[in-house]
């Protein structure tokens, strides 16, 4: 089943017919021989378009192309016909004479075709899964086994160009790689037979290409005259686009499909002129020039959809990067402002702090009292006291001064007696003169604490 969807996807794209029924119907009566289905496609369409033309002109006007444009088709078919298919059609009767010189009979033709068949050949591509599957790498391609031989015959059997990939053991990254891009994978997978193998002295033999470039893409097709013929090398990089590859083993891929259907034509010119007519090959030629143009009109709006996604996806990156910039600038500027703000309120507090404690403070007396002398860092200041107010008062005068006095306004600060060593820290509750009972004078050090 599957091989009469692969018959009926080839018949397809051959003939232009996009109905499925259809293509089976042709298929079937031609027993599923792909060249004989399309033989009889382009007979009985033709015929069958010859005799309702006249009624449908009736019914229906169809536009026509304009003088201008005729002259174009006719003027390609003409170049086409006199240059491609006529170069292809003397070099298909060269073959022939070449074919009837070389095989004398039947009998040795067909041994030779057996020989060629029965001939067996190193199974080169299961020695390179086997190599892979090693190296747990998921296997995206459908590689084929066998050797180039089997692949090559299979692969014009099917009407499908040959894969072939060819590496060393040092080329992994390169194939996991190409396995990641799926649209490479895909289109390999719709429109090649592939085939891979381990390039060493053996492998490399099997090929009918001389000095390949390890790793490589070798895309071959057997032609209308038996010759296998490497259409396109393609050398491999760790840094290969694959998703440009894609574009490009696609086009080749059209391109084959091209100059298979001209040499098809050509075959037929040669083997079957009887069954030539020009309005078929006009109608060929023509619903050709349609397909093309159909796929490169597919391509060309599926380019600029990409195009228009990517451009999309752009865009919204840019504003999506562009807001987070801002968020992150306005969130930098906040936190800059709340810190600010912190600040002055701290040093509001602050200063409120130092104005209240100063207008707490008693008033200085003039007599009966003790004068103490506070060093700072950089300067000395005197103030009386009076023996019955508490050491607080004492620590509060000193926290009350400006802020030069000291080297960290902010700091907590302690009163030291120089001699002998007191600390006043611990004893704020006490009064002064149950500290400083016998003495009128004081001399006490600012201590600022970390």
């Amino acid at each position: 089943m599957q091989q009469h969807e692969q018959l009926m996807r080839n018949f397809s794209s051959i003939t232009g017919c996009l109905d499925q029924e259809k293509c089976l119907n042709y298929l079937q009566m031609a027993n599923f021989e792909l060249e004989s289905a399309i033989q009889l496609f382009f007979e009985i369409e033709i015929q069958s378009q010859q005799f309702v033309a006249p009624i449908q002109k009736v019914n229906q006007q169809e536009p026509q192309p304009s003088q201008s444009q005729r002259r174009q088709i006719q003027g390609n078919f003409e170049l086409e016909q006199s240059q491609t298919t006529q170069e292809l059609v003397q070099k298909y009767k060269n073959y022939k004479e070449s074919k009837l010189d070389e095989d004398p009979g039947l009998v040795s033709g067909v041994w030779k075709i057996a020989k060629a068949l029965f001939t067996k050949n190193q199974n080169y591509g299961e020695d390179f899964q086997k190599h892979i599957q090693s190296k747990k790498v998921k296997i995206e391609i459908k590689f084929e086994m066998g050797s180039f031989q089997d692949n090559i015959k299979i692969a014009s059997d099917k009407m499908h160009p040959l894969f072939v990939y060819v590496h060393d053991v040092s080329c992994l990254k390169i194939l996991q790689t190409m396995f990641q891009c799926k649209s490479f994978v895909s289109i390999v997978n719709r429109y090649f037979l592939s085939y891979a193998f381990i390039a060493n002295k053996d492998t490399l033999a099997q090929l009918p290409t001389q000095n390949i470039e390890i790793p490589s893409i070798l895309i071959y097709r057997i032609n209308f005259i038996d010759e296998v013929s490497l259409v396109k090398q393609i050398k491999l990089f760790p840094q290969s686009n694959f998703e440009e590859l894609a574009v490009d083993i696609k086009s080749i891929r059209s391109a084959i499909s091209k100059i298979s259907a001209q040499e098809k034509l050509a075959k037929r010119l040669v083997d079957s002129p009887e069954q030539i007519h020009q309005s078929q090959i006009d109608r060929f030629r023509q619903k050709q020039l349609d397909m093309e143009i159909r796929r490169q009109q597919e391509i060309e709006q599926r380019e600029r959809e990409e195009l228009l996604q990517k451009q999309d996806f752009e865009y919204m990156m840019a504003l999506q990067q562009a807001d987070e910039k801002k968020k992150k600038i306005n969130d930098e500027k906040l936190k800059q402002e709340q810190l600010i703000q912190e600040q002055q309120e701290e040093e509001e507090q602050r200063q409120f702090l130092k104005a209240t404690l100063l207008s707490g403070l008693p008033q200085e007396p003039k007599e009966n009292c003790i004068t103490i002398q506070f060093r700072f860092f950089d300067k000395v200041i005197t103030r009386n006291f009076n023996f019955t107010d508490k050491i607080q008062f004492i620590f509060d005068f000193v926290m009350c001064q400006d802020d030069q006095l000291f080297l960290n306004p902010k700091a907590d600060v302690d009163l030291i007696q120089n001699f002998p060593k007191l600390s006043l820290f611990d004893k704020k509750d006490m009064l002064i003169q149950e500290i400083f009972n016998d003495s009128t004078g004081e001399q006490l050090i600012i201590l600022e604490k970390e």
